[in-house]
């Protein structure tokens, strides 16, 4: 099943997310990975994510 993602920019950093679940990725095409999921209850406030518990182990591996 194909994914279809819509970028979207919270507090200046753009994320890939996946339209029918709100959760949100890394902005890497070839290989987005998993961070939270947007929480987006009124438009007339700005977006804002819930990261994953161990978002800074995610993060970690991302980088080496």
């Amino acid at each position: 099943m194909e994914r279809v993602y819509y970028k979207l920019d919270i507090h200046g950093i753009v994320y890939l997310v996946e339209t029918t679940t709100a959760t949100a990725y890394t902005y890497d095409l070839s290989n987005p990975t998993e961070v939270g999921k947007v929480i987006w209850t009124d438009n007339t406030t700005p977006p804002t994510i819930e990261f994953l518990p161990n978002i800074a182990d995610i993060m970690a591996k991302k980088v080496t």
